[in-house]
């Protein structure tokens, strides 16, 4: 039967339409099938149906189909088309945005800190219905199809369009017809596991690839005269060896054949079937859109022939997107976010939509990391096209599981090694909106266990009672001729008040009582005293980098003085201060220039050779950013140290379907002494130190990266002494 019609419609094409006239009376549909990456085919085949002057008439789509369709049923050509997808930012697409803007400066420490979070309620588990939220997509998607309302029905469009979905509560097939184009496409896409449900309507929606890949009978329950159905086949040939024992690519297998059971019930319903090729291209890769083009060209200029009387002579040219609105609306949002929108899109001659602006406008407000979700939309009210400009407030996050981890090891003729593994707990909001009890455990090369509890007092001001007992036992090796195990223990408790100045920045003080237990170093007096400890500490904290981990911009300090309370049974009186931190320069775009500094003094005076100051706390040479090779100890500890260092860092992407991993270069030179007496300057030459070294890295998330550096350490009157480190985890870089 299916045949007899297109015999028909065929002939009647030909006998009743001269040649090289533009006129036809046929409708036309066009079905696109799901399939991640490999719906990028679609252009190919839209690119040869306008080149033989094919007009489509209707689309229908899932997923990938859906993106592609929704957009060519608006107005854009595939011309357009194509270079949307080659151009597309696919890894930024398939993520989450992260930003340190309007993070306090614990919040980013932490980020560093926990690689792994998984929330919780009382209930379990809050794992979240998928990888991403997809609220990044469905901005996308709304600048993309700023052109057309969100109240409208989809036969309003250049082209009717469908796009389909899988109830995930019912397990029904859902078509979607009118409202909002993007949040359409979004419901279509929502891959189970990958992107979370999307609700419309009180349906829970996700990708419609297992009840209905390619809609054919969505199309032709529009009533075209034609369906053109363009079905993607991976014709590798499935066997025990091809699956080999890979979990996911068994899981992929199994999904691929209940998704080929609904498409080939309905391939019957087409009248033309465009078979593309897709073998050896996956759902994620997303970087081979050329070929995957290509092949679509390929599979739909073989039908030709089939193709040709369909033609009506031309297609007409894509029709322009509105470049303005009349009225803008703003919901949401901050006072001064609010006047940066309406500076942006309004002008003289109305509300501009040009994609560029908005994109941009989109990013800057993403990059102050208040909003979980901005939603830029066009609605039709009679005449008028309204702007509307949705900003959802970033909600106060909930308790939380974490783990992070964390291994430097230096390696030359000998090795010194650290590694530790930390879990624990974050109860927030117990005593009110703001307020946190982390309790951490840590084990391994370090024993740890602490516990800290912020109670808000006012906006930005804090209390924080914390306890803490560690023990550090690390394989230390200084020079060619010491191995030393060092182990520290450390019992400390207190009150700290915290005040936050700005973002990324705060300023404390309070009261510290520690309990030390160090080991005995050799040639370093009083390194292995036991040390009761009450000290008043003051401390500002400013973390302004654009990342922990391989920082390529932005400053950070850390200072911090403690003086020692004379107490009933407490050690000797002492005050130190020390300051750390770094300023970095980008330049030339994927370059940057830092300059890192750590100095500390022990204020006490002394007529001894060591300082007043117990080991925990006495000055030296101990930052591995600008010392990563062995040192010797007396390069370590003193009355006074300082180290200066130059760091020049390189930073490229290796761009993969999903991800962009950042790949760093770097080198980096550095000198310090220490000076064993408090005012005796005069031998600081003799313990002169330097470092030169490069190395690469990369890093996974905030709190997980990885670095190999090599280089040689200098002592002044000794030979150079190559080392090797590794940083693996939580080092801050």
């Amino acid at each position: 039967m299916r045949l007899l019609k297109l015999a028909i419609a065929v002939l009647t094409l030909v006998l009743c339409v001269a040649p090289g006239t533009a006129q036809n009376n046929t409708t036309i549909a066009i079905a696109l099938e799901g399939g991640g990456a490999r719906g990028i085919a679609h252009v190919g085949v839209l690119q040869v149906l306008e080149e033989l002057g094919i007009q489509a008439d209707m689309v229908t789509g899932n997923s990938m189909g859906a993106i592609v369709g929704g957009l060519y049923s608006i107005g854009y050509d595939s011309k357009d088309l194509a270079e949307l997808v080659l151009g597309m930012d696919w890894p930024g697409l398939f993520s989450e945005p992260s930003s340190n803007e309007n993070v306090s400066w614990s919040g980013r420490h932490n980020r560093a800190l926990y690689a792994a979070r998984i929330p919780f309620t009382r209930k379990g588990l809050a794992l979240g219905a998928g990888l991403l939220d997809g609220n990044v997509a469905l901005a996308q998607l709304d600048r993309l199809t700023i052109g057309v309302p969100s109240n409208t029905h989809f036969d309003s469009f250049n082209r009717k369009f469908r796009a389909v979905a899988s109830d995930i509560i019912n397990g029904e097939s859902v078509i979607l017809e009118s409202g909002s184009l993007a949040e359409a496409i979004r419901a279509s896409m929502s891959v189970p596991g990958v992107f979370e449900p999307y609700s419309i309507n009180g349906r829970y929606l996700v990708d419609g690839l297992v009840l209905d890949n390619l809609p054919i009978d969505a199309a032709r329950s529009m009533n075209p005269d034609i369906v053109i159905a363009v079905h993607l086949v991976d014709n590798e040939p499935v066997t025990p060896e091809t699956l080999g024992k890979n979990p996911v690519q068994i899981l992929r297998k199994t999904l691929d054949t209940f998704t080929d059971a609904n498409v080939k019930r309905q391939l019957p319903n087409a009248d033309i079937v465009i078979a593309v090729d897709i073998t050896g291209l996956g759902t994620n890769d997303f970087l081979k859109a050329e070929e995957l083009i290509y092949r679509g060209k390929t599979a739909a200029y073989a039908m030709r022939d089939i193709l040709k009387p369909l033609a009506s002579g031309s297609v007409p040219p894509a029709r322009e997107l509105p470049e303005r609105l009349e009225t803008l609306s703003i919901s949401g949002g901050t006072t001064a976010d609010r006047n940066l929108i309406r500076e942006t899109l309004e002008t003289s001659r109305g509300v501009t939509v040009d994609k560029k602006t908005l994109e941009e406008l989109y990013h800057l407000l993403m990059q102050k990391n208040r909003y979980e979700q901005i939603r830029m939309q066009q609605f039709r009210n009679g005449d008028q096209r309204e702007l509307v400009v949705t900003l959802t407030d970033r909600t106060y996050p909930g308790h939380e599981i974490h783990a992070g981890f964390f291994h430097e090891g230096t390696y030359f003729s000998d090795m010194a090694t650290a590694t530790a593994f930390t879990t624990g707990v974050t109860f927030r909001g117990l005593t009110g909106l703001f307020s946190e009890l982390t309790v951490n455990t840590g084990f391994n090369g370090t024993m740890l266990t602490n516990a800290a509890y912020r109670q808000p007092l006012k906006e930005g001001l804090f209390i924080e009672p914390f306890f803490s007992w560690q023990t550090d036992s690390t394989a230390s090796l200084y020079d060619t001729e010491t191995d030393t195990q060092t182990e520290t223990n450390n019992l400390s408790f207190g009150l700290l008040v915290r005040q936050a100045l700005c973002s990324g920045s705060d300023l404390s003080f309070g009261w510290v009582q520690s309990r030390l237990d160090p080991s005995s170093l050799p040639d370093i007096p009083g390194s292995g005293e036991l040390y009761t400890v009450s000290l008043f500490q003051a401390g500002l904290r400013m973390n302004l980098l654009d990342s922990v981990l391989f920082p390529m911009r932005g400053f950070s300090l850390d200072a911090v003085y403690r003086v020692a309370l004379e107490l009933p049974d407490s050690g000797d009186f002492f005050q130190v201060l020390s300051v750390s931190g770094m300023s970095i320069l980008p330049f030339l775009g994927d370059y940057s220039l830092a300059f890192l500094w750590h100095a500390a003094t022990d204020f006490t005076p002394s007529g001894e050779d060591a300082p007043a100051s117990p080991l925990y706390y006495r000055p030296g040479l101990m930052d591995r950013r600008l010392f990563p090779g062995p040192l010797p100890l007396s390069a370590r500890f003193g009355h006074t140290a300082a180290g200066l260092g130059v760091e020049v860092k390189r930073q490229w992407a290796l761009a993969s379907a999903f991800f962009s991993l950042p790949v760093f270069a770097f080198g980096a030179v550095s000198t310090g002494f220490t000076a064993k007496q408090r005012d005796d300057f005069t031998t600081v030459h003799e313990n002169l130190v330097y470092s030169f070294s490069i190395g690469i890295g990369s890093r996974i998330n905030e709190a997980f990266g990885i670095s190999f550096r090599g280089g040689a350490s200098l002592n002044t009157g000794d030979n150079p002494i190559p080392f090797f480190s590794v940083d693996i985890g939580s080092v801050i870089r």
